[in-house]
């Protein structure tokens, strides 16, 4: 397995425990946790994320924390190396990972170097510290039936990307090597800091990274969170070509794809008009793709077609074999 555990591990075995220490911000679909408040208008948030780079999961954990428009200041780095890893290739990993820092502002401020297992695999967990404006962690009102769900961005495009940087050899029968290269040199931004502050300045009650398990566990994730149903039309969630004919020759369901650089948020209808405006003016692609519903169902249903699927607790398959 690869990936976010699944929601019912995250329910049974993690959050129920969690719980009984009364932590802030910790249930499936909140991507950051409220440490404290410094009563300047200011609120201390962590968030984390976890990669096979420290790239990654630097990326993770910083999409994480722009969800409440924080800004990450400090980072704990936690590396996982395999018992045969180089110290050299520990090395070159921290080298990039502190550049990448470097050019989020973000200081290391500690962590752990564990060896377990064999071979040279190198995991990192990235934990970052950050400031968020108080409106955005606890000034926001409940999400609500009848709220809208916007998605900015594309489905699964950005593991479509992983995936052929990792098999374009492998996909040449099907697929020319000028397609393939255009896949890979896609312009998409995979840090959400601009987007989830558009949506956050234009009244959203609730902002959700997408990343894996791909749009439809963040739907899920969204419906678990706010406690309500929630009914999207398949046609509007935002999909490339490219992502489709990749997905199909894997056998993969793009929309249970890794999602990086998409949002998901919940909007009230009376601030839709605001928001849209905003994201135009600043060139963000976004689909007003349905609602939350007081009924429990959570489902994609098709505008076109008979086309109707529940969404329950996905596992994460393993892509790269």
């Amino acid at each position: 397995m690869k990936g976010t555990a699944n929601t019912r591990i995250l329910k049974r075995s993690i959050i129920k425990h969690i719980k009984k220490g009364k932590a802030l911000g910790v249930g499936v679909g909140n991507d950051f946790s409220t440490l404290s408040s410094s009563g300047d208008g200011f609120v201390s948030v962590s968030a984390m994320g976890a990669g096979e780079s420290g790239e990654t999961a630097l990326l993770n954990a910083a999409n994480n924390l722009a969800t409440c428009g924080a800004e990450p200041t400090e980072m704990l780095v936690g590396i996982t190396a395999g018992e045969e890893t180089p110290e050299q290739q520990i090395r070159d990993a921290m080298h990039s990972l502190t550049e990448e820092a470097g050019r989020y502002g973000i200081r290391i401020a500690g962590g752990n170097t564990f060896y377990s297992g064999q071979g040279a695999d190198l995991q990192f967990t990235v934990t970052l510290l950050g400031q968020a404006p108080e409106e955005y962690v606890s000034g926001r009102r409940s999400p609500r039936a009848g709220d809208k769900i916007v998605i900015s961005g594309f489905a699964g495009e950005y593991g479509a990307r992983e995936i052929v940087k990792a098999k374009a050899d492998d996909m040449t029968d099907r697929f020319a090597g000028s397609y393939l290269e255009g896949v890979i040199s896609s312009e998409m931004e995979p840090y959400i800091k601009d987007t989830a502050g558009a949506f956050l300045e234009s009244g959203a009650v609730s902002v959700h990274d997408v990343s894996y398990g791909g749009i439809y566990r963040s739907l899920e994730e969204i419906s678990e969170r706010c406690s309500l149903g929630i009914r999207v039309i398949h046609e509007r969630i935002p999909v490339r070509q490219s992502t489709i004919e990749i997905c199909e020759y894997w056998n993969i369901n793009p929309y249970m794809l890794l999602g990086t650089g998409s949002v998901v948020a919940v909007v009230p209808e009376d601030k839709i008009e605001e928001m849209e405006k905003l994201l135009q003016e600043r060139n963000i692609p976004y689909s007003v793709a349905g609602e939350l519903t007081k009924e429990g169902c959570r489902e994609v249903v098709s505008q076109n077609s008979d086309m109707k699927r529940s969404l329950t607790y996905y596992e994460i398959d393993e892509i790269f074999k």
